[in-house]
């Protein structure tokens, strides 16, 4: 992708909204300039704009990225998190990780204690049921 386009979106990623005067002081760039990149994001699909009402003369647009511009930025938010709990026992008190695992699931000590009792009971009773059923069914004969 051409880079003023990107820049452009990399803003519009950061700011969530902005109009043509925005961009055209934020890359240095003429407003007419601006438009012409704009519109060729809007064909691509990768932004939409808005009219910004009260104003006079020339309508004011607010351009924002549309979904499919969203989508070119990756979101790893699950290896942030595991890095972030990472840090975490790294630096911080002992048991203070685990905490913040419970505290994010939304559990408090005594729900969490009740699931991990309950989890090998409930692993042990599936197992009576379905161990002699998957020994006779999933057997080869040798």
């Amino acid at each position: 992708m051409q880079s003023t386009r990107q820049a452009i979106l990399d803003y519009l990623r950061m700011h969530r909204e902005a109009t043509v005067r925005d961009l055209s002081r934020e890359l240095s760039l003429t407003t007419t300039g601006i438009r012409q990149h704009l519109s060729i994001l809007e064909q691509d699909g990768l932004v939409a704009y808005r009219d910004l009402k009260g104003r006079v003369g020339r309508p004011a647009l607010a351009y924002r990225l549309t979904d499919a511009g969203e989508a070119l930025y990756p979101k790893a938010y699950d290896r942030l998190a595991v890095a972030l709990l990472e840090a975490a026992g790294e630096v911080c008190p002992d048991g203070l990780q685990e905490k913040l695992v419970v505290a994010a699931a939304g559990m408090s000590l005594s729900q969490l204690g009740t699931l991990a009792a309950l989890y090998p009971a409930v692993w042990g009773l599936g197992q009576l049921f379905t161990g002699a059923w998957s020994d006779r069914v999933g057997r080869k004969g040798l």
